[in-house]
């Protein structure tokens, strides 16, 4: 019995890690693109401009991501995904950008 349910717990949890991870995966790709945008619209144009053209964009961006997570995998409710990507994204832009500024106006 104990074999039985410790296969059981090992097949769920790998179930679950999957399932994270390719909301993961999605939460990147939308962060990517945004950050692409940001990236090219700084090198083209004034920084107003390219946030302007970066909250146009980002919506879109994650609306195209979230279409084709939810027509592929559908794992999570909308909200739920929403949260994930939202907390993604956040995380990335304190660790990552927060850290490129603070080290950029550090000297």
């Amino acid at each position: 019995m104990n074999l039985v349910h410790s296969d059981w717990c090992k097949k769920e949890f790998a179930v679950t890690f999957k399932k994270i991870r390719i909301v993961l995966v999605h939460a990147f790709v939308g962060w990517a693109l945004c950050a692409a945008t940001m990236g090219v619209g700084m090198a083209v144009t004034t920084l107003n401009n390219a946030l302007v053209i970066h909250a146009i964009a980002a919506p879109i961006f994650f609306g195209a991501v979230s279409l084709v997570f939810f027509c592929k995998f559908n794992y999570t409710t909308p909200l739920q995904t929403a949260l994930s990507f939202l907390t993604f994204v956040i995380a990335m832009d304190f660790f990552l950008d927060f850290r490129a500024v603070a080290l950029r106006y550090q000297n």
